[in-house]
């Protein structure tokens, strides 16, 4: 490679680094210079025609004048709008499917917008908010409905709470409870129902203590993605992705920290697909790694592998039937699955 073509690859490289960024399988063209780059090397002979035919080349759709420093991603399914968060401006964004913006959404008392959940049967988006350790509850025109939760170790309360999710066939939330080590499973009211990780124990006018030991404890979870059947979390602070029953036993860990494939350092958010696969933004790494749901490692995006093509801070994933989207640190990563 002459001099001349690797600056113009680095200068490339750069911009994409700083815009928003679609990922599809059926572009044609060579953008950013990764055509000509053979990617069998960062997929796992086991993994199916799936993921193993696919093709990803990026391509800057939306700049940071729409989206400042995005942090999670969720779909209005009734109108097929892309909502996220951006708690650097205290505020929710609102894109069409053309990654159009349609509105931003802004309140008052909240500080640092950092999960997001959409409730189709009510039409509502539920938003955490790090900062005032709460969730705020909006219709999907961005009016006010609700706050609940308050900060605290207890049932219902939260520290530091960020990713949150519906069960799929139920209108129940889960929530990474980031700063109480723990994943809390609440009523769309806000009233407690169960929780994951350490134990606690509570008297009355005391700290609350938590035991951290034994293979379920957690660790600064930062994310939660919910099946029938299982809840995987992101531990982020143990840098593993940790997969339980609805009966909160442990069930499988993922991985350990390191910068191999198949190992994490800091995973902050995570999704599982409709195979049952898991997607995981491997932040501290700047990549999204994919697992099969017995946790076999199928296939890295956006590594140092992929020369130039690593993320900054993947801090949200999306995945739906037709369309994986994932925000990394200062951009907006889709990635399609068509």
């Amino acid at each position: 490679m002459s001099v001349r073509m690797f600056l113009d690859l680095q200068q490339k490289a750069a911009e994409v680094m700083a815009a928003v960024t679609i990922w599809d399988s059926e572009l044609n063209d060579i953008e950013m210079g990764l055509g000509k780059i053979n990617k069998a090397s960062l997929i796992k002979e086991k993994a199916g025609p799936h993921y193993k035919r696919k093709t990803f080349i990026p391509k800057v759709i939306v700049n940071r004048d729409t989206v400042q420093r995005p942090s999670a991603l969720a779909i209005d399914s009734w109108r097929d709008n892309i909502i996220t968060t951006c708690p650097g401006s205290g505020q929710i964004i609102i894109l069409d499917r053309k990654f159009k913006l349609v509105r931003k959404i802004r309140h008052q008392e909240m500080m640092a917008p950092q999960g997001v959940a959409f409730l189709q049967e009510h039409d509502e988006i539920y938003v955490t908010d790090k900062w005032k350790h709460c969730i705020f509850v909006f219709d999907h025109k961005g009016e006010f409905v609700r706050r609940m939760c308050s900060k605290g170790h207890g049932e219902s309360e939260l520290r530091s709470p960020e990713g949150i999710v519906f069960h799929p066939e139920r209108d129940v939330l889960y929530i990474a409870d980031t700063g109480n080590n723990r994943v809390q499973v609440l009523e769309k009211d806000g009233a407690y129902l169960d929780s994951f990780g350490p134990k606690s124990k509570q008297t009355k006018g005391a700290a609350v203590r938590f035991r951290k030991t034994g293979p379920s404890q957690l660790s600064q979870p930062t994310d939660v993605a919910v099946t029938t059947t299982r809840v995987a979390v992101a531990d982020s602070g143990n840098h593993k992705i940790k997969i339980f029953d609805h009966d909160g036993q442990i069930l499988q860990s993922i991985g350990a920290v390191g910068t191999a494939k198949g190992l994490f350092r800091s995973p902050e958010v995570l999704r599982i697909d409709k195979k049952g696969n898991i997607i995981v933004g491997d932040a501290g790494n700047g990549r999204v790694q994919i697992f099969s749901s017995d946790g076999e490692f199928l296939r890295v995006l956006g590594a140092k592998q992929t020369r130039g093509h690593k993320f900054g801070w993947v801090s949200g994933l999306l995945y739906s039937i037709k369309q994986i989207r994932g925000v990394r640190g200062a951009a907006l990563v889709c990635l399609f699955d068509q």
